[in-house]
């Protein structure tokens, strides 16, 4: 005979999902813990990066903490990107400036200084009579 009803998950996926009930689902398997680390992840670049990639790579994402693995494709090709920029900035189209922008972006990477969100609120204001901020 059929069971009736959705297949039961495994205790791993409650524990992921923060659904898990010891009393209900068990422990989990040794090896299926389901934790996320909360240590910090190292991004290892790709094999392939040339000498001017590389060193864009060791000047930038190092210092992104706050990068995980699941960013590491946008950050190697945001680094090719900007290796490219750097090599020659005159020939670097509108449009893939616009893509390494919208990358830096989704990797919180920091933008050119006057540009930035930081740099604007930094900026003092002169206090106007009739529009206050």
């Amino acid at each position: 005979m059929a069971k009736r009803g959705p297949k039961p998950k495994s205790a791993s996926l409650h524990v992921v999902g923060n659904t898990h009930r010891p009393d209900r689902q068990g422990d989990p398997a040794p090896g299926e813990k389901g934790d996320i680390p909360n240590n910090p992840t190292v991004l290892v670049p790709a094999r392939k990066l040339t000498q001017s990639q590389q060193k864009q790579w060791d000047r930038y994402i190092p210092s992104a903490t706050w990068l995980e693995l699941h960013d590491e494709p946008a950050a190697t090709v945001w680094v090719c990107e900007m290796a490219e920029y750097m090599r020659s900035p005159k020939k670097f189209t509108g449009q893939k400036l616009g893509q390494m922008r919208i990358l830096g972006d989704d990797l919180g990477l920091p933008h050119h200084k006057g540009n930035s969100k930081a740099a604007r609120a930094d900026q003092t204001k002169p206090n106007d009579e009739f529009f206050d901020d």
